[in-house]
């Protein structure tokens, strides 16, 4: 998958600069590709999520697969959460974090991102009075990668990590 994303960004920034259209229609097979790859991992992933939750017997994790926050709206979902692990808001995470509070004023809160538009929105959740405890971590990982004789470390994107409670008190 990274190799087709790789591809499909150069080719981007190739039918761009070249003010090539028929590069550029080349790009919107080769987003329709990644996409697929996409769709594939995550349904992988999700199957793998399910099978250590039966191998671990943990039968108090409900994983709720779909876009939010319209997938939590549903009744049959989890009436009232004590958790929720948020893995990406598509730029919806206030709505996101509405629907939760709804669903449960004392609840704890982890969410994971890269892009700096979700970043920002963390940032602005110390001005949020229904948050305590806000905590922003970054994590950055490094792979190794040899160049002639040598092993030099390349940087991967960092991920932040944000986690936080609600206070527990209706706004």
């Amino acid at each position: 998958m990274a190799s087709a994303t790789i591809r499909m960004v150069t080719l981007s920034v190739d039918a761009f600069v070249k003010n090539d259209l028929e590069l550029a229609e080349s790009v919107i097979i080769s987003d329709d590709i990644v996409d697929d790859l996409f769709n594939k991992v995550k349904g992988e992933l999700l199957e793998l999520i399910q099978k250590n939750i039966e191998k671990f017997a943990l039968p108090n994790i409900q994983v709720i697969a779909g876009e939010a926050p319209d997938c939590l709206k549903t009744e049959e979902r989890s009436e009232h959460p004590t958790h929720a692990f948020i893995g990406g808001s598509s730029g919806r995470l206030k709505e996101i974090l509405d629907v939760l509070y709804k669903k449960n004023h004392e609840m704890r809160i982890v969410i994971n991102c890269i892009s700096l538009e979700t970043i920002r929105e963390l940032t602005l959740l110390e001005t949020d009075s229904r948050i305590t405890d806000l905590e922003i971590i970054q994590v950055q990982v490094s792979r190794a990668k040899t160049v002639g004789g040598y092993h030099l470390m390349q940087g991967e994107n960092p991920i932040y990590i944000c986690s936080f409670d609600f206070t527990g008190e209706v706004s």
